[in-house]
């Protein structure tokens, strides 16, 4: 349905999050995903300072691109950016600009 999809500080709570899950189907069902595009984001301060955001954002978001790696889906593009500064709350608007940068960049 959609090409070109963006997650931002996504809300990743360990392998029982649903991604995981429609990201195995997806793996296992051999489509192409040719022409489609998921590009990730992280504020830098998620990742850094101590608290829930680091131990649930942080590393849930590390293992999904770590899973995008391992089984890359075949034709898909993926991309991530960690944002300098930026925490869960204050993230949303670098975040949308960064998607815009990595999926929508005239070339």
């Amino acid at each position: 349905m959609f090409k070109r999809i963006g997650a931002g500080s996504p809300w990743i709570v360990g392998k029982e999050s649903q991604i995981f899950r429609l990201y195995e189907e997806a793996v296992a069902s051999g489509r192409d995903f040719a022409d489609r595009q998921f590009h990730v984001t992280l504020g830098a301060r998620e990742a850094s300072d101590p608290g829930v955001y680091q131990w649930l954002t942080a590393r849930g978001t590390g293992e999904l691109l770590a899973q995008t790696s391992l089984q890359p889906l075949p034709g898909l593009r993926v991309s991530s950016e960690i944002i300098p500064l930026e925490t869960h709350l204050t993230g949303g608007v670098p975040a949308r600009f960064s998607f815009l940068r990595a999926c929508y960049a005239r070339v």
